[in-house]
């Protein structure tokens, strides 16, 4: 729909200028050719003169060419202001649909590109997206327009600008301010214009600088009420994406697996946190190294910022064997990144791929029709994956909830049971709806989960976390039971009943609905597990547990 719309304006937008240009020479050879009262400048003003509808009679007759321009011009003039008066219905409609109607949309917040990647994004996945940008003429509110998404201008720290755009009726708002200090401030105009406790609302704040994300994203787990505040690095999110891609490919590696990165920007770095952790999780051994004199200075920063990524495999300098297994080219515009993929292509072994991001995903589609040879460069649009839909389904707390199932149907295995036994042992995608809630809701509490137990949550700064969390039984059982009491009171407020039978989710039926002592032992020891598997299920998320035995193990 948003491509059609686009079309349809550009051809517009061509009809226009052609019709105004035809106008114009039409005009001024209709009066070059009346007589030779006429020149250059006079015949040039004249036809200008057409477009307010001055002008067009000369003496002896009317040219044909002057005949024809005297009537097109004004009939072009009239066009563009019918389609200004539309568009500023338009968008005054959107206005007062939004403010009466808008009901569990995306707010998305910033003056940046990378705004109106997420806003884009959201909108492409079918969600409904209200843009606030600061100017109203801005090239970016045209590009929101253009795209179907309601524009609201003004000051994007000003709650009364906020208002306007619904946020207390909003599920999700995004703040892209592109300068931190920005952001914080319009996290702070959010709070004010709209009451954000005891409300399903997902708030996501892009940080910029590594180091205040690196101590800033633990505290989105640190909230028990509905409202989950998640602050992300849009080049975290992009590392992460291109590796998704690439997953197949590093999971074909044995026991060894050697790497080679070429690019520059803050993506490198959390390129290579996530490589040496996918790699423990894989138990594999793992070395990665640079491609060219940007990617060793990339790689030098990293390792004074995170100094254990050295213990792990990545070299500040290429070795020369074995040959890598794998390329990836991230942080270039999308010409370099061709011209680095196409050289490092060179150099992995003949099976390998060079896993390439881009920031335009037609790109892929402009070089097939090319008929390049392509087979060894894979095109990753990047920034397009990382920040559309993703941004809700890989989000912190819902990373953990999905652990957290996972972990559960993987126990729930090993004892035996089966989806036919138990209708929850299925993947995350086709759990039913509210039990992905009542998973999502232990994520967003974990955090106090932690603190009642004396721990702490940290960025994850080892290959993965792998121990299980050591608590006391006297601490344990507490803990346990608690989650059990949430969990019974949260899918009883969501219409489930207990039944004697077996668990039928479409008919929220559940046998386990009772008191923490009706439950027979092996019930309990699935609460008692969730809690062991916090370190498991946090490091998927890049989180660690902070305990005075979990150092001591570590």
């Amino acid at each position: 729909m948003g491509e059609s719309r686009s079309r349809r304006q550009d051809a517009e937008r061509l009809l226009l200028a052609t019709g105004a240009v035809a106008a114009l020479v039409l005009g001024y050879v209709g009066y070059r050719v009346a007589g030779t009262g006429y020149s250059p400048t006079d015949a040039l003003f004249g036809s200008l003169q057409l477009f307010v509808l001055e002008g067009g009679i000369v003496e002896g007759g009317t040219p044909w060419p002057l005949d024809v321009a005297r009537f097109l011009a004004p009939a072009v003039l009239a066009f563009a202001a019918i389609r200004v008066i539309l568009l500023l219905i338009r968008e005054r409609a959107m206005r007062w649909s939004v403010r009466l109607f808008a009901r569990d949309h995306a707010v998305v917040i910033g003056a940046t590109d990378t705004a109106l990647a997420i806003a884009t994004g959201l909108a492409a996945g079918g969600m409904r997206t209200v843009a606030i940008e600061q100017e109203a003429l801005s090239p970016r509110t045209a590009a929101y327009r253009e795209r179907g998404i309601a524009v609201v201008a003004g000051d994007v720290t000003d709650a009364a600008v906020l208002s306007q755009a619904r946020p207390d009726r909003a599920t999700v708002i995004v703040i892209a301010g592109g300068d931190d200090s920005l952001s914080l401030r319009a996290l702070a105009a959010c709070a004010e214009a709209t009451n954000l406790s005891n409300r399903a609302l997902q708030i996501h704040v892009e940080v910029i600088d590594a180091r205040l994300w690196t101590e800033l994203h633990t505290l989105g787990l640190a909230r028990s009420d509905r409202t989950s505040v998640e602050f992300f690095s849009a080049a975290d999110r992009g590392a992460r994406a291109l590796l998704d891609a690439a997953q197949a490919e590093l999971a074909r590696a044995n026991d060894s697996l050697h790497v080679i990165v070429a690019g520059a920007g803050a993506i490198i770095p959390r390129l290579l946190v996530h490589l040496v952790r996918r790699a423990a999780a894989a138990d594999a051994d793992l070395s990665v190294s640079p491609a060219g004199a940007c990617a060793s200075d990339e790689f030098m920063r990293a390792l004074e910022d995170a100094p254990w990524l050295a213990t792990s495999g990545v070299h500040p300098r290429a070795p020369q064997e074995p040959s890598p297994q794998l390329g990836f080219v991230c942080g270039l515009d999308d010409a370099k990144a061709l011209a680095a993929a196409a050289q490092i292509g060179r150099e992995v072994t003949p099976a390998a791929s060079v896993w390439t991001a881009i920031s335009d995903p037609a790109l892929g589609h402009a070089l097939d029709a090319s008929r390049l040879d392509l087979r060894r460069i894979n095109l990753v649009p990047a920034t397009a994956v990382a920040l559309g839909a993703s941004l809700l389904s890989e989000s912190a707390v819902e990373l953990i909830a999905r652990a957290k199932h996972e972990d559960y149907v993987a126990r729930e295995l090993e004892r035996g049971r089966t989806n036919e036994r138990n209708p929850s042992v299925v993947a995350w995608s086709v759990l039913p709806e509210s039990l992905r809630a009542s998973n999502i809701l232990f994520a967003r509490d974990v955090a106090n989960k932690l603190a009642a137990v004396g721990a702490s949550l940290a960025p994850l700064t080892t290959a993965a976390g792998t121990y299980d969390l050591p608590l006391e039984a006297r601490d344990l059982e507490p803990l346990a039971r608690g989650e059990h009491d949430r969990w019974v009171h949260d899918l009883i407020e969501d219409g489930w009943r207990f039944t004697d039978g077996q668990k039928d989710p479409e008919r929220k039926l559940h046998p386990l609905l009772m008191p923490w002592e009706e439950l027979d032992e092996e019930e309990r020891e699935k609460d008692r597990d969730a809690f062991r598997a916090l370190p498991r299920l946090l490091a998927r998320a890049g989180y660690e547990v902070v305990t005075a035995k979990a150092v001591a193990n570590g």
